[in-house]
């Protein structure tokens, strides 16, 4: 799976394709693009941090006593791990949900570039059945690493703070109930409740940042190549 996207290159297309017409379109994909990219530089951003800051000695020392990692510090461990913890979650799960709006942009199946219809919803998706990347579409759609990062960060943003455990050497998230999507033998979507377990924080933000980033990628790789198709075919 790629590890990066090439955002010239998704300008690039949307503008070979509309050849001087609609502009506002290409202006609002424009700023979609460079958003994708800032979120993109941001959690990349958080997730160092954090590799450097919830190391296992980091960890031993806040679970001992209440500290600071470095002289002149001003900001105890614990308020450094959470930070960058919620920053990376909330700036990824943006990055994901901002999708639907983009890819109105480029493939346009709402004439309202505004509509709330735009999100992760059986309605929007079911408007790209005929598109060769429904598939990896749908399969964003009910990533479980994905539904659990919208559980996370949509608790912590409506509700309260994700209570994150020290356990000595490593970072446990609390257990929380959220939606949970799931696809039928026909294609379409199951709704449910379900309750996460108690998960290793750094390993589950690993697996957000080297599985559920790149999948996102390859996302937006396929609807490139589709672009690219359509332009070629006229």
């Amino acid at each position: 799976m790629p590890k990066s996207l090439d955002i010239e290159k998704i300008v690039s297309l949307k503008r070979q394709e509309l050849a001087g017409k609609e502009e506002h379109v290409l202006e609002r994909l424009i700023s979609s693009t460079q958003s994708i990219y800032h979120r993109t530089q941001i959690s990349e951003y958080h997730y160092s941090q954090l590799e450097e800051i919830a190391s296992k000695f980091d960890l031993v020392l806040d679970w001992f006593s209440t500290t600071y990692r470095r002289p002149g510090d001003t900001v105890e461990i614990r308020f450094a791990y959470e930070a960058n913890i919620f920053a990376f979650l909330q700036n990824l799960h943006a990055l994901i949900d901002s999708f639907p709006y983009a890819l109105n942009l480029y493939f346009r199946v709402f004439e309202d570039l505004d509509t709330p219809k735009l999100g992760w919803s059986k309605e929007f998706i079911g408007k790209y059945r005929d598109y060769p990347f429904n598939l990896a579409l749908k399969d964003l759609c009910v990533n479980e690493d994905f539904q659990l990062l919208r559980g996370y960060t949509n608790k912590t943003k409506h509700k309260n703070i994700l209570r994150v455990r020290n356990k000595c050497t490593y970072l446990e998230f609390e257990k929380i109930d959220y939606d949970h999507v799931t696809l039928d033998a026909q294609g379409g979507f199951c709704r449910s409740q379900k309750t996460s377990s108690e998960v290793n924080v750094m390993e589950y933000l690993a697996r957000c940042h080297d599985n559920l980033m790149p999948i996102y990628f390859g996302l937006w790789e396929e609807v490139m190549m589709e672009k690219e198709r359509s332009i070629t075919n006229g």
